[in-house]
């Protein structure tokens, strides 16, 4: 009977000991876990202050974008209107040019009779 006692002793001592590892174990597990909880609370936290960054950023990118529409808009609208400006003056000028190819011809004929007859007035 002492030797079943003894060997029980034994074998509860190697229980308490195996019991004292896994609650060894159980603690760094638990250290480890709320090691990790709050490593990832951070990576959730900078994730968030992140997406919120990036949507800011999108907000003053479409902004930006919407300027440049409106600006680029406002180009081809006065592009459209310096062209018709300028069909504009291309036809008045059309028209005005043959007339005044004209002025410069007659005006060439009669100083050229002017002169001639200048120079007939001389001779006599």
């Amino acid at each position: 009977m002492r030797a079943e006692l003894d060997q029980q002793q034994a074998a509860n001592d190697q229980l308490d000991a195996k019991l004292a590892t896994l609650k060894a174990k159980l603690c760094d597990f638990q250290g480890q876990d709320s090691f990790a909880i709050a490593d990832s609370e951070r990576h959730r936290a900078a994730a968030d202050a992140l997406g919120g960054e990036v949507a800011d950023r999108r907000a003053s990118l479409d902004g930006d974008v919407g300027q440049v529409l409106r600006r680029a808009e406002q180009a081809a609208a006065a592009a459209e209107y310096v062209a018709g400006e300028q069909a504009t003056f291309r036809n008045d000028a059309d028209a005005i040019l043959p007339e005044y190819a004209g002025l410069g011809a007659d005006y060439a004929a009669k100083h050229r009779d002017l002169g001639q007859a200048s120079r007939e007035r001389e001779l006599l």
